[in-house]
Formats: C-alpha cells, structure tokens, sequence
C-alpha cells in the first residue's frame, strides 16, 4: 500500500492538455502575472519581511497583485485606494483614488489595466483604464466578488461569495451581455457542482477553472466546459494529504503545482510530487514574523518570492525564496514495485566494533555510516567500503538508544535515561552542546526540513519538538501524544522510531500499540497507516521500532519481536529481510531496533541481540519481475511441419512457433517457456520477420534454471503488439512445450505461424557445363543455375537447400544479371549485399567520398536499352521537371537580354552587369539541360563512346558551374555598384563605373575558372568490366559499365568544400552587406536632407523600398542550401565481419550468499582491461540469487572463469557448478592477497618536488625502487591521512617529465589535462584556454564538417552568426562615425579606429574559427602553414582585441576631460592626441608582445641548456 503518496500535480485530458501546451507556446509572454518554475523541493524563509504595514495598506488588507515586471498591486480596503509600488521601493510609487467601496480582489491585465471588486454595496465589478486613468463599469454582479480573475480569452471571472457562485462574461463583447455561470448553482452545498462561499479562483491556460470552496474546506477543479467539479486538495479529495480551513487565495506554478493560501490555518501550503506540505506560516497564528492572523491573498514575483496579505496584523509580509531545494542528509532511495534484497546478510561490523546490543544506526548521503556503541558511549564511523572504522567519536552521554546526522555532519545523539537531554556534535568544532532538555530516553530522533528537532519519548508515551532555529532554548512543543499511555487516535503507548517527510508529516512506531501512527502537519490526532487498527491490514507488527520511508512514500518498519524488516507496496506489506525466524544465521535477526539505507538501497540493519550490524544486499535486477500470478498458459509442440528460420549466421534450420501477444495493462510481465525440447525464447515488437530474425527484436533467452527452460521478463505496453517466438536451442528440434505468461494483468497470446507446406520440390544440378560469373574477387568463376519463381498469394516463403557441396543462395527481383550480381538483390545467405556507396562490381570498385551529382542520382534508375517511355516514373517526372525549368528559364534569360541590351540600360556598370548576367543565365540552363539529358542517354544507350563520355565527364559539369557562380558574382557586382552610388550620390562616375564594369566582366571569368581548375584534373570516367580478360579501351558494350567520379584526395577534398562555400555564400554576404549600406546610407542622406522626421523613421523607410534587396540575396542563399547539403554529404564506411566455429556446449552456474556474477575469458583475464578476450558475462538467472554461463568449450583451448559479486566490494562464500558432457577441471588462479612487505613513507619539507600537473606544480614525492622474484600481479595501496596519489613507472622516473614511462595511476590521471603531447613528446600548457583546446578533442580528422559532433556543428553556427552580427555592428559603426561631422573631436576618431579593429577582429576570429577546425579535420595539412597559423593568427587577433578595448577606454577618458573642461575643451587638441595615440598604440601593444616572447624564449634556452 502506499500512504497518501499523493501527487497534486494537476493535469487535463490529452487533447486539452495538447491544445494547452501549443498555445502557451505563444501566450506565456502575454500573462500578466508570475508562474515560477520551482525545484521539487523549493523553501521559502519562515520569517517574513514586513513589505507594507498598516499605515500604508490600511486595517485588514486582503487583495494583492504581483505583475511579470514585479510591481505590486493592493487594495487599501480602509481608504478604498489602490496603492501601487515596484518591489524594490519602499515607499508607494502611485495611490489610485476610486469611488469603489471595500474592495475585496483586483487583477492587473499586462497592459498595466486593473480590475476591482466593487460589489458590496455598489453591485458591479470596475475597470481603471492605465491610458486614461479613468474607471468603467465591465460587470454587474449581486454580491462581493471575493475573487477576480481575467482569463487569455479576456473572460472575466468573479466569485460571488455571497451567491455561491463563479460568473463570467466576455470582455470582448460591445455591449455589457449578462453573466454566465462558470461554477456552483447559486445554492449552498457541497455536491461537485455545488459551492458553499468561493472565495480565490484561478483559470489555467486551458481555461480549467480552479475555486477556493472556503465553507466546505477543499479546492475544486471544474475543467472547461464541466459544471461538476474534481475535489483537488482538502475534504473529500481523492489522497487528502493536507486538511484545509477555509481556503482562499490560489495559484498555480510553471508545472501545474497549487499553492493555496489556508486562510483560518493562517499559513501557506502548497503541492508536489510528495503531496501538499506548510510552506510558510507554519508555526500556528500570532503576529510574530513567522505567523500571520488570516491570510487572505498572496502572489509570487519573478523571482518566486512570496507576498501575503497578513489581513488581521494589517500587512503585507514578503517571504524570500531561500534555495529552490533542500538536501536530505539521508538516503531516500526509489526501488521498484518487485524491490528484492538478499535473504543473507553480510556482517559488517561485529561485537568488537559496536559493542553488545547496538540500537542506533544512521547512513548519510555520502555512505558514512554512524553506530553507537553502547559500551563505551562513542560513536564509531566508517565509510561503507571501510573494513575498519575511520573516526571514533568519545562524549559524555550515556546508554543513548538513537543518533540522527544533519547534511552538514553535525550529529544529534540521546543522553536522556541519566542526563535528561539530547546532545549534539558539532562537526566544525567538534565539540558537544546541549540542544533539548528531555525527561526520558529519545527512542527516536528527527531533524525535519524546517531545522525542527523531535524526540520520541519512550517513557513518556510522547513525541516533543522544538525549533532549532530560535536563539535561545524554548520550552519543548508537543507533536504527538498526550503523555498517557492508550489506543486513542491522539495517544501513544511507548513510542519508538520517528520519521518526518517533508510535508511535516509525523510517522511514528507506536510500539506496544503494534501499530504506525502518521500524524499529519498541525494535526494532534494520527492515523493508523500499518498494524492493529489500519483500514487495510496485510501485515500484523509486534512492537514496531525503526521506520524509514523511501522516496515514493512506501513505508519500511523495524518489525522488532517479529525480528525482521517489512517493507510496502503496490499490494501492501510483505517480510523483506529476516523473514526466517529469529537466530544468528545470516538470513535471520535478532531483536532488529533500527536500520538505515544507503544511496544504492543496500539494507544496513543493528542485529541487537546478535551484537552485530547486518548488510543486505539490493537486488536491482529484479525489478525486471513481476508478481508470481499466471495470467495464460499457452501450450504447443514444434514439428517437422512447423516453419523454419535460420536464428543466426551458423546456416543451421530452426523450427518455431509464432506467438502474437497482447497485454491489458502496461508494466512488467514474464514469460517462461519448458517442455520436453530445449526451449529458446525471443520476443520481437510490432511483428516478427524470419529473414531477419535480429529486426525489432526486443530480448531473447535460452536457458534460466535447471528444468531447462527460458524465463523472459519485460516490459509491455498495453497499446502494442508483440510476437513471442519459440524455437530449440539446437537445430530442427521437435517436441512439445508450454509458455506460462505471469503478470499483473490479463495477457493474450494466440498463434501466428501455421504449419509449413511443402509447395515444391526442384532438382538442381551444377556441373562444368553449367554458366560462370564473378560472384565476389575471390572466387571469380562460380558455376550458378537460376530458378524462376512465382507465386500464387502474397506472405512469407521459406527457400532452402539440401545438398553435398556448401551452397550459396541470392533472391532478385525481377531479374539477375550476372555482370552485374548486386543488381536487383533482395536477399542472399552466405554472401553480403554490396554498399550503395561502391561503383562497380566486387572486383573493380571506386568508393565514392563526399558529394552528390546527377550521375549518382539517375544511375541506379536508368534502365539501359530501353527508350525513355518505358523508364521508371521518377526518370520521366525529372524529364518533364527538368524542361519545365528548361523553358522558364529560357523566358526569363531571353527578357533579360531584351531588357538590358539597349544603349539606355548599358549607361552605367550596373546595366552592363545584367545584360552579362542574362547571358550567362542562358548559357547555365542550356548547359543544365546539356548535362542532364547527356546522362541519361549515356545511361541507356550502352554502346555510346568512350572518347564521347570521356569528353562529357570532363566537361559538361565544370563549364556548368563556372557560369552559375558566374552569375552569382555578376549579381554581387551589381548590388556592390549600388551601394556606391549611394555613397557617393551626384559624385557618381558612370564613365568610371562602366570602365569597372568592362574590366569585372573580362576578369570574373578567369578567377571562377581558376577555383575550378582542380575539377578538369581530378575528374575522370570510371570503367570497368564484368568479365575478364577485355581491355579498358575495347568499345564492346555489353560487359562495360562506366560512371563519371571525381577522385580527390583529402586536401583538395578540403579545398573544394571551402571553394563551394565561397561561390554559395561569398556573393550572399555581399549582397546582404550592400542593401544594409544603401538602406542605411539613404537613410543617412535623407535625414540630412528631410529633418523633420527621425533618423530611425527614415530607415523604416528605406527598408520599406528597399526590402527585395535583402530578401533575394536571402532566397538565393535557401535556394542554395540543397546544393551546398548535397555537395557534402557524408562519405561511404567498409565494415568487416568475422566468424567463429564452436564445438561442445558446457554449464556453469555460481550460487551462495553473495550476489554473484559471473564472467568467461579465452585464454587469459587481464584485470586491468577485463573487456580483453571475454566471451561472456552473466550476472542473474533465477531468484535463487545466481549466475548461469551456457557456452560452447574447444577442447585445446584453456578459459578463465571470473567470478566477483554484482554490487561493488561484495564479500561472502560462493560455490560454482560446472555441467557438461564430460569431465570439467576447475582450477584456482588468483590467490588472496598476501602482503609481501609494508613500507613506511614519510613526505616532509625537505621531500624533493615534482610538477604533477599544472594545477598543483609543487609536490612533494618520495620514490621506492620495486622488484619481484616472481613474474605476476601484484597490488599495492596506501593508507595514511594525507590524500596521496601513487604513479608506476617503467624502469625509471623523470621528474622532469612524468608521463615518460608511466605505466599506470591511481588517485590521478595518467596524464594531466594540463600536458599536449604523448610520454616522449609533451609540453605542460601554462595558464590560459584557447580555441585549439576547446576544439581539439571534439574534432574528429578526415571527418567532413557533416559528419562532426553536434558541438563542432552548433559551434560553427554560432561563430558564423558571431561573424555576422559583428560584421553588421562594425559595418554600422564605420558608417557613422566615418562623417567629417563625427570626427570634429578626438572620440569620433577612437570610435572610427574602432569600428575598424572591430571589424578586423571578427574576421581574425572567424579565420581562426575554420583555420582550427580544417587543419584539424585536414591531417595532411603542410607544416609551414600551421606554423605560420600557430605564430600568426591568435596574436593578430589579440593585437586587434587589445587595441579595440584601449580605443574604447581612451574614448572614456576623453569624455571625462570634456566633462572637466567644459566649455575650455580643446577640439584641435583632442584630434591631435587622438591621431597620436591612434598610431602609437599598436606599436606599445606589440612591443609588451615582444618583450613577454623573449622572456619566454629565455626561459626555454636557459631550460634546454645543459
């Protein structure tokens, strides 16, 4: 069972919750008010800051409002004003003065509108129109609206208190429309779609309404368009975890939390994943700062602090946010429903350590465990992985039976049977104090979230408290019991172990009642949550004692006369460790008083009477299983009528049974398969398809237990399909079996596969006689006969052979050809499909790198020798695509040249440009169509020349992009040329533009043609045969396929990728670059000339012209983006395959009372690298706690078994089982560790020092000289009480370089982050991050850019919008301080000179960027050009960088002087400094430079010198 886990996360049906969150997308922005998104576990402090007192907010204030931009909002109730002021002033910044009269609520819409309750006595709710500060009437209502509330849909809400109702209406409509109901019936009543006195609503984003029901004490949820409502929070809800008075105020988080102002609780409280718990005000009612006397409305600002109106103190408290979570100093671990723990324990401590009848026991986050010993009152601690203790804590306290130890390692332990107090360890001084006066033993200890202490008062039938927050020791506070014994819900009769959630809910051992108490926050009587008196008994407890919740809220108890643990669950309590009766072996306790879980959920129990501490093991790995109950049981049996598959690739022909599966409820289930055959299990998702048995398969077992039989066990969903399959673990086994299907619901299974028929039978015979052909390099000549095959129904068919030679088989479609065997290939055993990113046959093969062309994307749909009507679909609909655009661009060049052939046009460069331009538009879809028809009649028709496809392969493509770069580059001259007209207006050469021009037009040609130069070498037309023995250059047609590649090597590889980039993006860039400059630059003339209106106005302007002309350099650029993706997409990877040939099957099963697992190794185990020669690993077959190794042994082999536990440092006995067909020897390998030598190491001052890494360069070291006798593993460690790191090395160590020779660390890296370089090649990085270190180890070489991290990915983006952005800004800053009028004083200069440097540090920065990343990529790039980039780049960059922020500085010191000046402030003066200092600056950055270099170099000689 699980108590009150209870999960107020509100949610709404899918297509709602759907529709909610597409449209917040867009409305989030437009909500007028804050939804913090708080951490599971957020705190706020308890004691509030008094934010407005009576003076300003009036006697009893009630409404309060909080906007996005955190100003805030109340409603002086007693001078009927509203008072407004930003968060952080202390005074009002605005008092609105209204004729409404007590107003109860407000709400503020985000246009800074506010609404307010004007219904007492004047019947009407009011809106104070922010624009004109005037207000209007927006609803008529006939009692006080005790809440407002405007929804996204501008609706309107009131909660008429009097009335027992929620209205509404839209503000939308023209005319004031009646009110519609929106919940309650007008009639007092707590029915679902009754209200009894709403007060607070709220109204989601999907218009689900939230209503303080304040009478009936509860929260409804009436959902949009619902007139009954869901109880939510309070009386009548489905899991009350709070018990509310009267509620008001209400608001939901980011996450759909409530938080709910509890007005006659006086506190705030508000839901989690945990169910709802006291936030604030949670120290009952007063006027003290943590208290408050009725609170009515509070509202979060945007930092999730919280503020309430304190009505009955007259205030406002404001309540700071501390930390968004709380650390627990304890483990709450989350197990699942089937959670298991080994029956045997594991002593981990024994009489000598904790003395006799230890009690206490606490395990921290950390795994630090804390027991006291009783004995001889200390505290002894050890980490988990500790054999011996690591700190034994001595005190005055006496016999303490509990310990409790807060997150910062303070220690809280009982001293109340003689001293009549608790007493605690303060860790940071390590003294103790006394924090609580008791007047009996503390058989229980808590510290709750709320630094709250409780002490379970044995004797005393009572649990106390008291806060450990106030100064000085108040008087102790009841939490539970009266202080006499009995059975009543508010007693207690010897209470023992208490725990407190974060809900401040107390849960408490009742011991001699037998039963748990939980006693809710606030609340004086308990609940019965386990034993005598519980609602739902699964477990009867005998003196409870120890109890622990987990992190769902289940509830584990210290069943102590029981001796064992229990813990909850979905189906109530059930034993859990100790569940073999009282004893001293190792799965049996003793008089159990306490127990603790550690952060893997292990069991650490204080086995009393056993005077010892027990540790039960947490076995993840059954969480796979489900509760033993048979839900079908399918039976069947395999024939030689069954259909066959092949499993895997060993050839060898399985029978099996298709199994369709189908479960009621998703979760766990199991499926467990035995019979009279060696059953072999797989089940597959959605369906099974035998021809690849490994498609969808989900899991798959052959063997879990003696009764040889498979167990699968996994989880389903209950809106999927699955297919069981059932086969034999060896080849063609027949026999019957049966599937049991366990779960915790109904599970269907029916049969899929039917008997198979045999249909046919064919005869085949190869002999010499029979056709040859290449069926891989290997075996050229392979005789082969081919069968026709059609059928008669479409399904699965099973083809195979039986024979005396070792037979291979391949299924075509429609046809095989055998000069071209992967042709047409649909499946084939015993021979793999050949890539799609090879040419040619198995013999003669081009791998294809990066790119796409029109070769590779016809080729394989081109079928030769037929005309083009009898071509696939997708050929004649790129026949047809490609004339369409053909003809359109033909109309378009054609009106082009028309256009911009008259003399008129050609006056200036521009006209020139274009008329060029529709040229080569017209040459470029005439050489388009060229290219594409070429291909595809080369393709068909075979027998066309080689000198023919040589010439066009060399050819077509190249000339192909040299015009369309042509007419990208015309493009960006034109958009160049009107730029400068814009610059230089009447000033306009046209006989110099035109002069440009003529020379642009001649020259442009010759550079594209230069960048493709490298395509005319490297282009080449690809031939080969399919039979042997022909010449490359014979013409005969029918056994030769060409392909036209490009064979680039990886440099040139590199450089056509930058060349791509260059002609796609460099013309874009200029174009966008040039409208910017006529936008802006008109703008600029313009404003000179029109000064009536703004600079920014004439921009608008401007953009507003001139918009194509950012909008059609931006088009091309998308336009281009599938060229450029297609030009780079990934190159092709050759995979290998390797097999291995078994003989004899063995078992070996390890079972005991640790959680063995178990590992098999060929030859030898290295355990420094135990992935070497494993064969196989298994770590659980059965609930018997054991691992099960089926594996095939060679006789002349030998195998190495491992076994270790599952959980790390496991201890305990073990036995394996080896079975077999013949005898087994098993011999040990390792031997326990015997300790040869102890040395004693002492570090002092005067130890040598060592540069460890670059963090810590002077450590002290001491070295010792190590030889064996006798060749082997050996193990050594260190334990003193410095944190000492130990480094092996081969033959020798270095101080001066310590990774040379360096074997293997422990306590530290082999190598520091800090060193580049290997051993004998390194160098220690001084302080600093650059590029190359951020870059370096994400870059991948001879990896395109495609195919790179997402990180190189993203990086590269951001850089380019980096260089954009930068670009823009310096372009912008050079356009407008480079006017004589900007440089009439010295700052216009420094901001010109800057705009520069800015302008040459971002494309210092962007060639550093790619200049990193391709010589990265690029492995085989010269050294003379990465030294010339290592010397050059990054200082430059610098120098630019520096400069940059010296001129900026000098721009703030010379508007100091004009500020000291005044009206004295020399203009000349200050541009001859300017001039100056602009020259003189570079030179004093270089020279540091140069200074800072030859120090460094030095200091290299002076090391290198002998």
């Amino acid at each position: 069972m699980n108590f009150f886990r209870k999960k107020h996360k509100l949610t709404v049906s899918f297509s709602l919750q759907y529709f909610s969150n597409i449209v917040s997308i867009f409305l989030v922005l437009a909500l007028s008010f804050n939804q913090p998104k708080f951490s599971p576990t957020p705190i706020w402090d308890f004691n509030g800051i008094t934010f407005a007192n009576r003076s300003i907010v009036g006697q009893s204030p009630t409404a309060i409002f909080v906007n996005v931009n955190n100003t805030v909002y109340v409603a002086n109730w007693q001078d009927n004003t509203i008072v407004i002021w930003q968060e952080e002033n202390v005074s009002p910044t605005k008092i609105i003065h209204g004729n409404f009269t007590k107003p109860d609520s407000l709400f503020v819409t985000s246009d800074g509108d506010i609404y307010i309750d004007d219904g007492k006595e004047n019947g009407r709710v009011q809106k104070w129109i922010a624009e004109t500060s005037i207000f209007v009437t927006m609803m008529n209502v006939s009692s006080r609206c005790a809440g407002l509330f405007v929804d996204i849909n501008d609706t309107l809400y009131c909660s008429m208190f009097g009335h027992h109702q929620v209205v509404k209406r839209s503000l939308n409509d023209s005319v004031m429309a009646p009110n519609r109901v929106a919940a309650g019936t007008g009639i007092y009543g707590s029915a679902s779609n009754q209200l009894a006195g709403p007060r607070g609503i709220y109204v989601d984003i999907s218009l689900d309404l939230y209503v303080s029901d304040c009478i009936n004490d509860r929260v409804q949820l009436f959902q949009s368009g619902n007139s009954n409502g869901i109880t939510v929070a309070g009386s009548g809800s489905l899991n009350p975890t709070i018990i509310l008075s009267c509620p008001n105020g209400i608001v939901l988080d980011a996450d759909k939390y409530l938080f709910i102002a509890d007005s006659a609780n006086h506190r705030i409280v508000g839901s989690s994943s945990n169910g709802f718990r006291c936030l604030v005000g949670c120290y009952g009612e007063g006027s003290q700062s943590n208290q408050f006397l009725g609170t009515f409305c509070f509202s979060f600002d945007g930092s999730g602090n919280m503020f309430v109106t304190d009505s009955n103190n007259g205030r406002v408290q404001k309540f700071l946010l501390m930390k968004d979570s709380f650390a627990l100093s304890f483990n709450q671990p989350k197990f699942c429903p089937t959670a298991t723990w080994n029956p045997n324990g594991i002593t981990i401590a024994n009489q000598s350590i904790v003395g006799r009848d230890p009690r206490a026991i606490f395990m921290s986050t950390n795994n630090t465990i804390y027991v006291v010993n009783r004995d001889n009152n200390t505290i002894v601690m050890w980490q988990e992985e500790s054999i011996n203790p690591t700190k034994i804590i001595e005190g005055n306290f006496t016999s303490p039976l509990s310990l409790f130890v807060t997150s910062s390692g303070d220690i809280y332990i009982d001293d109340g049977v003689k001293n009549g107090r608790i007493q605690k360890w303060i860790a940071e001084t390590s003294i103790f104090v006394t924090v609580m006066n008791v007047k009996s033993s503390c058989f229980g200890l808590f510290v709750d979230i709320n630094d709250t202490l409780y002490c379970s008062m044995h004797d005393r039938h009572q649990v106390m408290k008291r806060s450990l927050n106030d100064s000085v020791m108040a008087p102790n506070r009841v939490a539970a019991g009266t202080g006499s014994p009995g059975l009543a819900s508010n007693q207690l009769d010897d209470p023992a172990g208490i725990y407190v959630d974060v809900n401040l809910d107390l849960y408490v051992a009742d011991s001699f009642n037998n039963r748990v108490q939980l006693f809710q926050s606030g609340e004086l009587n308990g609940i019965t949550v386990a034993g005598s008196g519980s609602l739902n008994p699964t477990i009867t407890l005998f003196c409870p004692n120890g109890i622990i919740l987990d992190a769902e809220k289940y509830l584990f108890i210290v069943d102590l006369a029981n001796s064992r643990i229990v813990g909850s669950g979905l189906n109530g309590f059930r034993c859990l460790v100790g569940c073999y009766g009282r004893g001293s072996q190792s799965n049996q306790l003793t008089n159990s008083f306490s127990f603790s879980l550690d952060s893997s959920g292990n069991m650490f129990v204080t086995d009393s009477f056993n005077h010892r501490i027990q540790k039960f093991n947490y076995l993840k790995r059954y969480c796979a299983n489900t509760s033993s109950i048979i839900q079908k049981i399918f039976s069947s049996s395999l024939t030689n009528s069954n259909q066959i598959y092949y499993r895997d690739c060993d050839k060898q022909n399985f029978y099996y049974e298709s199994i369709q599966v189908n479960v009621f409820e998703s979760g766990y289930y199991t499926f467990r398969g035995s019979g009279n055959i060696d059953p072999y299990g797989s089940i597959y998702k959605t369906k099974f398809n035998p021809l690849d048995p490994s498609d969808n398969l989900l899991d798959k077992e052959y063997d879990s237990g003696f009764d040889v039989q498979f167990r699968l066990n996994i989880h389903l969903d209950v809106d999927m399909t699955y297919v069981l399959v059932v086969t034999t673990y060896e080849s063609k086994g027949t026999g019957e079996f049966s599937v049991v299907a366990l779960g915790k619901n109904k599970v269907i299974l029916e049969r899929l596969s039917a008997p198979i028929n045999v249909q046919s039978k064919y005869s085949l015979k190869l002999t010499e006689d029979s056709p040859t052909y290449y069926r891989d390099c290997q075996v050229p000549h392979c005789h082969y006969e081919t069968l026709q095959i059609h059928v008669n129904t479409s399904g699965s068919y099973v083809l195979w052979s039986e024979s005396n030679i070792n037979a291979y088989g391949y299924i075509y479609k429609n046809d095989f050809n055998p000069l071209k065997p992967s042709e047409n290939l649909l499946l084939s055993h015993g021979g793999p499909k050949q890539s799609s990113c090879v040419i040619g046959d198995q013999c003669n093969f081009h791998i294809k790198g990066i790119g796409l062309t029109l070769d590779d994307i016809l080729r394989d749909e081109l079928q030769p020798d037929k005309v083009l009507n009898n071509q696939s679909f997708s050929i004649k609909l790129s026949a047809g695509l490609t004339i369409i655009m053909f003809v359109a661009g033909l109309i378009n060049s054609i009106l082009s040249f028309i256009t911009f052939q008259h003399k008129d046009s050609q006056q200036v460069g521009c006209g020139m440009y274009l008329l060029t331009s529709s040229i080569t538009s017209l040459l470029a879809i005439v050489l388009f169509i060229i290219k594409f028809w070429f291909v595809v009649l080369t393709q068909i028709i075979v027998f066309t020349s080689l000198s023919v496809l040589r010439g066009g392969c060399a050819s077509i493509e190249p000339i192909l992009k040299l015009f369309l770069y042509l007419d990208g580059w015309l493009n960006a001259c034109v958009a160049v040329e009107r730029a400068v007209l814009i610059f230089k207006g009447v000033n306009f050469d046209k006989k110099k533009s035109k002069s440009i021009a003529r020379r642009t037009i001649l020259i442009i040609p010759f550079c594209v043609f230069g960048t493709l130069i490298h395509e005319l070498v490297f282009r080449r037309l690809f031939v080969y045969e399919a039979a042997p023995g022909i010449s490359k250059t014979d013409e005969k047609p029918n056994n030769r396929y060409v392909s036209c590649i490009t064979h680039y090597s990886p440099s040139i590889q590199h450089y056509n990728t930058a060349v791509l980039f260059f002609h796609l993006v460099g013309p874009f860039i200029v174009n966008l670059f040039s409208a910017l400059f006529i936008i802006f630059g008109g703008a600029r003339q313009r404003s000179m000339a029109r000064t009536n209106q703004s600079f920014r106005e004439h921009i608008q302007e401007q953009f507003s012209e001139h918009r194509q002309l950012i909008i059609s350099p931006i088009v091309l650029l998308v336009l281009s983006i599938p060229r450029l993706i297609i030009s780079l997409l990934p190159g092709c990877v050759k995979t290998s395959e390797m097999k291995v040939f078994e003989s004899g099957y063995y078992t070996f099963r390890g079972s005991g009372n640790i959680d063995p697992y178990g590992s098999i190794y060929k030859v030898k185990f290295n355990p420094l690298d135990p992935l070497d020669n494993l064969l196989d690993k298994e770590y659980d077959s059965g609930s018997d706690v054991q691992f099960r190794l089926n594996i095939h042994l060679d006789v002349d082999m030998t195998y190495v078994l491992v076994v270790t536990t599952y959980e790390s440092k496991g201890t305990g006995e073990f036995s394996v089982v080896a079975l077999g067909e013949n005898k087994v020897i098993l011999e040990r390998l390792s031997t326990p560790v015997n300790i040869q030598l102890k040395y004693p190491l002492k570090l002092t001052e005067d130890s040598p020092t060592y540069y460890r890494d670059c963090q810590v360069p002077h450590c002290h070291y001491e070295t010792l000289q190590i030889h064996v006798n006798t060749s082997g593993l050996y193990v050594l460690w260190s334990e003193s009480n410095i944190n000492a790191y130990g480094y092996i090395y081969k033959n020798d160590f270095n101080p001066l370089k310590p990774s040379e020779n360096l074997l293997l660390s422990h306590g530290g890296p082999e190598q520091s982050s800090c060193v580049i370089g290997d051993q004998c090649n390194f160098h220690i990085k001084g302080i600093g991050l650059t590029l190359d270190d951020i870059l370096r180890d994400e870059l991948q070489p001879n990896k395109v850019l495609n195919n790179q991290s997402f990180s190189i990915k993203f990086s590269a983006g951001l850089t380019i919008i980096m260089f954009v952005a930068g670009l823009i800004n310096s372009i912008l800053s050079f356009i407008t301080f480079q006017s004589k009028d900007s440089q009439q004083v010295g700052c216009g200069m420094y901001l010109l000179a800057s705009a520069i440097t800015s302008l040459l540090a971002i494309s210092m920065f962007i060639i550093k960027f790619w200049f990193v990343v391709l010589t990265q990529i690029n492995v085989s790039t010269s050294l003379s050009v990465l030294r010339g980039g290592c010397v050059s780049i990054e200082s430059i960059l610098k120098l630019f960088l520096y400069f940059d922020g010296w001129l900026n500085a000098c721009v703030a010191v010379e508007r100091a002087v004009l500020i000291l000046k005044g009206v004295n402030f020399d203009k000349k003066k200050s541009k001859s400094i300017a001039r100056r200092t602009i020259l003189i600056l570079p030179f004093c950055i270089l020279e540091m430079y140069m200074k800072a270099f030859k120090q460094s170099f030095n200091r290299i000689r002076r090391r290198t010198s002998p």
